[in-house]
């Protein structure tokens, strides 16, 4: 996890975040970034919406 930012909404959160991940065959690492929409359910977070940009 290379950066990660955290936003409270109306519904829940709202995470941004980078991730490096690391080719199996060559060791190059890839940067990669996501945003979740995070909700809580009874003490619970569900991930409603995951979307790699």
């Amino acid at each position: 996890m290379q950066s990660v930012k955290i936003f409270e909404t109306k519904k829940g959160f709202e995470v941004f975040c980078a991730v490096r991940f690391k080719e199996k065959e060559n060791d190059i690492p890839v940067n990669e970034k996501f945003s979740l929409e995070i909700t809580e359910n009874s003490g619970q977070f569900y991930v409603n919406k995951l979307k790699h940009q």
